[in-house]
């Protein structure tokens, strides 16, 4: 009995997260992917430095990054509702720093300028801490 109750909880529990996840992604999808939806944000940062790629995307993912010899720098955004984005900047190896990351959780309505302002200043502070 307890077995029966259980796979119908978790039989509920699943259908009600594949519903969720199907709605990010055809949010996402609707505003023309994550590169399009976030333009201001992956132009800028595809311009900030001569090495930087966009490493992996997929439907609610994008990883926007450089590897070289002296480290990594990454961007990590995932799209984690349907109005919130999740960004993550990742600094490893650099000779200069120690290895951190930072995270930000913004509704996706919100200024896309103003984002990277924040973002901007707040890596620039940790920084500042080496």
């Amino acid at each position: 009995m307890w077995i029966f109750i259980v796979a119908i909880i978790a039989t509920v529990i699943i259908c009600k997260t594949k519903s969720k996840s199907s709605e990010i992604v055809d949010h996402v999808a609707s505003h023309g992917g994550m590169r399009e939806k976030y333009s201001i944000i992956v132009d800028r940062l595809l311009l900030s430095h001569p090495n930087m790629a966009i490493i992996t995307e997929t439907r609610t993912f994008m990883d926007i990054g450089m590897n070289n010899p002296d480290g990594s720098s990454h961007f990590y955004f995932q799209q984690v509702s349907k109005n919130g984005i999740m960004i993550q900047y990742e600094l490893k190896g650099d000779p200069s720093a120690s290895d951190f990351k930072i995270n930000w959780t913004f509704d996706d309505s919100f200024d896309q300028e103003i984002m990277l302002l924040q973002i901007s200043a707040d890596i620039q502070r940790k920084m500042m801490t080496f």
